[in-house]
C-alpha cells in the first residue's frame, strides 16, 4: 500500500471521506455490521501506509 500511495498527498480528510463512503456502500449493499466491522479493522491497520499529508 505505501508504494502505491507514496506521493498522492492523502491527507486526514480524505481519510475520512473515503471512510464515510465506504460505510455508505456497505450498507447500500446490506453487508452485516459484523462483517463491516471486520472490514473496518483490516482496512484501518492499512492507513499509516496510505495518508502521508
Amino acid at each position: 500500500m505505501k508504494v502505491t500511495h507514496v506521493g498522492m498527498k492523502i491527507s486526514e480528510e480524505d481519510w475520512s471521506y473515503f471512510l464515510g463512503h465506504a460505510v455508505d456502500t456497505m450498507n447500500a449493499l446490506s453487508i452485516p455490521e459484523t462483517l463491516q466491522g471486520q472490514i473496518a479493522e483490516f482496512v484501518g491497520g492499512l492507513k499509516s501506509d496510505i495518508v502521508e499529508a
